[in-house]
């Protein structure tokens, strides 16, 4: 296993728990928000014969909102971090890191968001499923050398409780940076806030 992996993994872990233990409280949410931290009902931590480890950590974001991270780090030296906020929305992201290892394609990313996104149980539902959705939106344009980011088609994307719902995917490739990473994509949900 890369060292360096395994110390970003660190960092990332330390960092946001330094942040939990100064600043949230996770049991005293803040009185004004609208998705408090029970609107998720969080599933356990994915246990797959892919992953390495796996780490959750609750925390504050920035702007002072209840946060929930799952740090994911695979055996194949891939990372992914899968954030919930919450307070006027709730916000879901998943952020996927992926090594320069193997060849990895439209289909390789978009089947992992699926996945990383199906134990996040929140009154959303997807039809078709999120990979198809991604790679229906991407596909005409998709070039492994160009960033390109999407709002996805609010049709796509329904509330059971008619909240406002906005989605988007970005795709980042890094290899013309110093990054050990071949690309990163970027998955986010937005629910409530005004329509």
């Amino acid at each position: 296993m890369n060292i360096k992996i395994i110390a970003l993994f660190s960092i990332l872990c330390f960092s946001s728990l330094n942040a939990a233990l100064s600043v949230a409280n996770e049991n005293n949410p803040a009185l004004n928000c609208s998705y408090q931290k029970d609107y998720v009902d969080h599933q356990k931590t994915p246990e797959s014969p892919g992953v390495l480890t796996a780490k959750w950590i609750s925390d504050a974001s920035p702007n002072g909102e209840f946060r929930k991270t799952l740090f994911i780090l695979y055996k194949n030296g891939d990372t992914a971090t899968i954030e919930h906020t919450y307070c006027l929305m709730y916000n879901f992201k998943i952020s996927y890191l992926a090594k320069d290892e193997q060849e990895k394609t439209l289909e390789h990313f978009s089947t992992v968001i699926d996945q990383l996104t199906q134990p996040a149980h929140f009154n959303v539902a997807f039809v078709p499923p999120i990979k198809l959705i991604i790679q229906q939106a991407l596909s005409k344009t998709f070039n492994k050398h160009k960033s390109q980011s999407v709002d996805l088609p609010y049709s796509k994307a329904e509330s059971s409780k008619n909240e406002n719902v906005e989605y988007m995917v970005s795709y980042t490739p890094l290899a013309d940076t110093a990054s050990s990473y071949s690309y990163i994509v970027v998955f986010y949900v937005g629910v409530g806030g005004i329509p």
